[in-house]
């Protein structure tokens, strides 16, 4: 039997300060704001008036 060995990709370099590169971080908040108002738009056009109306009267409140 052959052993193989998995190759990883190189890891680049974080900052120093352990954080993103400054443009990056905005643009990929931006992507995900984007990305979850769309997705907020969608379910909202998805549920009907009933659906609202039930999800609010079975959301638990508090522990089991």
């Amino acid at each position: 039997m052959v052993v193989t060995e998995r190759q990883r990709d190189p890891v680049t370099a974080a900052p120093p300060d352990g954080g993103t590169p400054a443009g990056n971080a905005t643009r990929t908040r931006k992507i995900g704001e984007d990305f979850l108002s769309a997705a907020d738009e969608a379910i909202s056009r998805g549920l009907s008036v009933d659906s609202v109306a039930f999800l609010e009267s079975t959301t638990q409140e508090g522990g089991q």
